[in-house]
C-alpha cells in the first residue's frame, strides 16, 4: 500500500516570499529600482507640498503702515496703495474737528458710507470742541437758553443748536444775528442735518 507525504499548507507570506525567491536577479534588481522610485517620488512631492505652503503663508503676511494718509500694503515684495475714499479715516477725527466747516465737510464725504457714518457720529458725542460761527438765532428751551449757529458754506443745510445754562441768557440775548462768535463745549448729537452742542462758555470774535 502506497503512503501519502501530506504537506502543511501555506500562509499567503510564505506563498509570495517563495514566488519571489523565483525571480531571477535581473528581475529582483528591476523591482528594488522600481520601489526605490516611488519612495523618493512620494518624498519629493511631500517636501514641494510643504516648501509651498509656506510660501503661501509668507505671501498672507501682510503689513500696512499709514504714515503719510495713504495707506500702503507690503507682501511678499509687492507695494499696493489703497484709495482712502473707500476706507475709515479714523486717523482725521482730530482734522475734522478742527472747526465747524470742517466737521461738516467730514459728515458730507462720509454719508453715503453708512456703516463709517454711523461710527464716527457716535464716536465724537462727548468730544470737546471750540469753534466759530454766526448767529442766527437765540431762544428759551427749558432752563437752558439754545444759540443757533449757521456755518458760513451755504450748502450746508445743518442746524448747529448750542445749549447754555440759563445763566448765559442775558449775555445770549444780547447778540444780534450775524455776529461772528466762538463756542466752547461738549459734542451730544451730530448728524447731517443737526448738530447739538452742551456748551461751557463763548466769546465775540475780535474780543
Amino acid at each position: 500500500m502506497s503512503e501519502y507525504i501530506v504537506k502543511p499548507r501555506k500562509s499567503p507570506w510564505e506563498k509570495v516570499r517563495d514566488w519571489c525567491k523565483s525571480w531571477s536577479p535581473q528581475v529582483k534588481q528591476a523591482v528594488i529600482t522600481g520601489v526605490i522610485l516611488i519612495v523618493l517620488t512620494v518624498v519629493g512631492w511631500l517636501w514641494f507640498s510643504t516648501k509651498r505652503t509656506s510660501e503661501v503663508n509668507r505671501s498672507a503676511n501682510i503689513a500696512a503702515t499709514n504714515g503719510s494718509g495713504s495707506p500702503l500694503v507690503q507682501g511678499n515684495g509687492h507695494i499696493v496703495n489703497i484709495d482712502n475714499s473707500t476706507h475709515a479715516e479714523p486717523q482725521n477725527d482730530f482734522a475734522s474737528l478742527a472747526s465747524l466747516d470742517a466737521f461738516l465737510l467730514h459728515l458730507e464725504r462720509l454719508k453715503s458710507r453708512f456703516a463709517e457714518y454711523d461710527d464716527y457720529t457716535k464716536r465724537v458725542v462727548g468730544t470737546p470742541i471750540s469753534w466759530d460761527g454766526l448767529v442766527s438765532g437765540v431762544s428759551s428751551s427749558g432752563d437752558d437758553v439754545c444759540l443757533t449757529l449757521r456755518s458760513p458754506p451755504k450748502r450746508f443745510s445743518c442746524s448747529t443748536l448750542v445749549y447754555f445754562p440759563n445763566a448765559f441768557r442775558i449775555r445770549l440775548y444780547a447778540l444780534k444775528e450775524g455776529d461772528a462768535v466762538r463756542i466752547s463745549g461738549l459734542i451730544k448729537e451730530a448728524d447731517i442735518t443737526h448738530i447739538l452742542i452742551s456748551a461751557t462758555n463763548f466769546w465775540l470774535n475780535g474780543q
